[in-house]
């Protein structure tokens, strides 16, 4: 091994102890921990990245803990991003910093609570909107006929979009930017969960938010990743119970 191998490995070592406490700091933290797992997933849109901030609502102190930058450059810049997997696929490197089964069940956990919480939008365009305030405002009578045979939720949802305070104004397009931006975070969280759950260990708290879990009325919202999900979800059920057995 020449001089140049020789600085490098040594530079290699520095990085991997920096790493080490790094993660260690990060995974006492589950909504981190989740930040970490999915460093492996690929998101190669840039709209995604500019999402991860509405899936994982870092304080301050949290944004800290992030010096490896899981939240940008480990998933944009190529050549760091390989930096960063390298480490992860070389045990001999990461050691007892690697992601485990019981790190990414936590990681489970934190996707399965944002996905639950989260409140599905009905997303309207501009003229969709439009369309439907001149209709309230000229026909009002009729306008209260489809609200009340429009299925609950969607006549709430419908609701959410009139103008409460100044009917002669639309909404915002910074509100509409807001909800599509929410959508987005919806669906990249359903990729998230999908990435981590056969990857988990079996917990309880996991075993009991996959089981409890269901989605909302609005199936038309990312029906394809849902059903995977529903899918993953089952999987995982069955494997605790053959595990409990």
């Amino acid at each position: 091994m020449d001089g140049a191998d020789n600085v490098y490995m040594e530079q290699l070592q520095r990085f991997d102890h920096f790493a080490e406490g790094i993660l260690e700091n990060m995974y006492s933290d589950s909504c981190l921990t989740a930040l970490v797992s999915i460093v492996t997933l690929e998101i190669t849109e840039f709209a995604d990245l500019a999402i991860l901030p509405e899936i994982f609502s870092l304080s301050k102190a949290q944004h800290s803990l992030d010096k490896l930058s899981f939240t940008f450059s480990a998933h944009l810049a190529s050549v760091y991003r390989r930096f960063i997997l390298d480490f992860f696929e070389d045990p001999r490197r990461c050691g007892i910093y690697t992601l485990t089964r019981e790190r990414y069940a936590t990681a489970a956990v934190y996707f399965i609570q944002y996905i639950s919480n989260h409140v599905e939008q009905i997303t309207p365009s501009l003229s969709t909107l439009k369309r439907k305030h001149m209709h309230q405002k000229n026909t009002p009578w009729l306008w209260r006929k489809i609200l009340q045979k429009a299925r609950s939720s969607e006549a709430a949802q419908i609701l959410q979009w009139q103008l409460l305070k100044n009917r002669k104004r639309l909404i915002s397009r910074r509100g509409i930017s807001n909800m599509l931006k929410s959508d987005r975070a919806f669906g990249l969280a359903l990729r998230c969960l999908v990435h981590v759950l056969p990857q988990s260990a079996i917990s309880e708290e996991l075993t009991i938010l996959a089981s409890q879990h269901t989605f909302g009325p609005l199936s038309r919202k990312c029906p394809d990743r849902k059903r995977v999900v529903k899918e993953e979800m089952a999987r995982y059920l069955a494997r605790a119970e053959q595990e409990g057995s």
